[in-house]
């Protein structure tokens, strides 16, 4: 299966720097975004599925209040994004209904400031997961899911964000979640 888009957004009253109220923000500013994405997936042999998408977008700011800001990349845009993802689902013997899928999220550079004097450079993430439908182990366990993700395997630290030269935060680092849900 492929998926793909086009697109064009306008979109007002983006917040900018109240210049009169520093650390402040005001409803002055705007962007225009076009890019466009695909997706693709496909089962590669029994059990084995992959994901692949990209995505790009040229973000331009249209309306602000700072000084030589309009024509600028926004903020906190990454001009490209992908993904790749790789799943294995179990089909028989006792742990049927078992999967594990390893996966990358790439988030390319970013305007770190409103000037774009500087990039956040980008970064490349991978992450696990196995899931388990245990129906397998016993019928009245029918709809009951558990599921094991850690994402940011590495623990990679890694600059998700700036605003301006001097405020810039970290990415998430290693999560872990282990949950359990029944569907009806």
């Amino acid at each position: 299966m492929a998926t793909a888009s086009v697109y064009e957004l306008k979109q007002r009253n983006v917040l900018t720097n109240d210049l009169a109220n520093p650390g402040f923000a005001t409803q002055t500013g705007g962007v225009r975004s076009r890019g466009g994405e695909i997706e693709l997936k496909a089962g590669l042999a029994r059990g084995l599925d992959a994901m692949l998408s990209y995505s790009a977008t040229d973000a331009v700011v249209t309306a602000t209040n700072t000084v030589n800001g309009v024509g600028k990349h926004p903020v906190g845009v990454p001009e490209q994004q992908a993904s790749a993802w790789l799943s294995y689902r179990v089909g028989a013997g006792a742990l049927q209904g078992l999967r594990f899928s390893v996966g990358l999220r790439h988030v390319g550079e970013s305007a770190g400031d409103a000037l774009n004097t500087f990039e956040v450079p980008s970064a490349t993430l991978f992450d696990l997961g196995v899931q388990w439908s245990l129906v397998n182990l016993s019928p009245s366990l029918k709809g009951w899911e558990t599921s094991l993700v850690v994402k940011n395997l590495a623990d990679r630290r890694y600059v998700a964000n700036c605003d301006n030269a001097t405020n810039c935060y970290y990415g998430t680092g290693r999560r872990v979640a282990l949950t359990a849900s029944k569907s009806f």
